[in-house]
């Protein structure tokens, strides 16, 4: 497959991820995307013997723990079975074009459960005007982080906490940010 989209690059490094990045391993007969990443396969390694960093450890659990009263965080195959015929496909062109809140930790890329509407891969108005204002500023665990840490914008509440009662307000702590970095 070529790489047309390429990977996004920031000034903390590369933050995005090529169509290789989110399509390898991917079969037309249901594979799964990301059990085990491309640069972990291409080693030989399995996903168990992957070592994490405890900060990275830390951060999973820390968005874990912020995204758990809003539906959590999945691994992108669970989020895939959402639309059985294309549900792969689907997310692995989303998360390239950064159409969605996910990190890669552990060889898989997970994703907050919040962003989708009912039992499908759609994503909510609110949050894809939040994803699309804040994708060109934040590298995939800051936006990730962004929703679910406390903001002064919002009087020290959450965007997730306040999106649903002010969604103005969010979106103005979300601009400000943005521009606040020049993008």
């Amino acid at each position: 497959m070529s790489n047309v989209l390429g990977p996004y690059y920031s000034s903390y490094g590369r933050i995005g991820k090529t169509a290789e990045d989110v399509f390898e391993g991917v079969g037309s007969a249901g594979g799964q995307i990301g059990r085990t990443s491309p640069r972990v396969r291409a080693k030989g390694l399995q996903a168990a013997q992957l070592t994490v960093s405890p900060r990275w450890e830390k951060e999973h659990l820390a968005l874990a723990s912020g995204y758990r009263s809003f539906g959590g965080v999945a691994p992108s195959a669970e989020i895939a079975t959402r639309r059985p015929l294309d549900g792969i496909s689907r997310l692995a062109r989303s998360i390239v074009l950064r159409e969605v809140i996910s990190y890669e930790w552990r060889g898989d890329y997970w994703l907050p459960r919040f962003q989708f509407e009912g039992s499908d891969l759609l994503v909510s108005e609110e949050a894809g005007i939040l994803i699309a204002e804040l994708s060109v500023a934040l590298d995939d665990w800051e936006l990730a982080r962004w929703f679910v840490a406390p903001n002064a914008w919002l009087h020290h509440r959450t965007p997730l906490q306040t999106m649903r009662e002010d969604f103005d307000h969010v979106h103005d702590a979300a601009r400000f940010l943005r521009f606040g970095r020049g993008k």
